[in-house]
């Protein structure tokens, strides 16, 4: 892997613990909610309510546009992404040099 590899694990690895956690955070919260409840709701009624709805499938032009648009958006990213990765350093170096005092 190459560094700039390692450092995307790195930050994958990260959004994937922190989404986990906010996961488990709310499972926590929904089975104290349950817990309080006097009657418990129907599991078709409850699993309806807290369903996301229906993907739209894009075709033609809208679907070609929106390529366009991720292609664009990809470019940028990979532009930017050593400038970022820069000022990433530099931010962490001084805030390690913060800690030192």
């Amino acid at each position: 892997m190459t560094p700039a590899e390692t450092w995307m694990a790195i930050e994958a690895a990260i959004w994937q613990d922190e989404r986990q956690g906010r996961r488990d955070a709310i499972l926590a919260w929904r089975t104290a909610a349950l817990n309080r409840m006097k009657r418990m709701p129907s599991l078709k009624n409850y699993l309806a309510q807290n369903t996301p709805q229906q993907v739209k499938v894009l075709r033609g032009d809208e679907l070609e546009q929106r390529q366009a648009e991720f292609r664009h958006m990809s470019t940028a990213v990979q532009e930017a992404a050593p400038a970022l990765h820069a000022r990433l350093a530099a931010l962490q170096k001084r805030n390690a040099n913060r800690k030192k005092k």
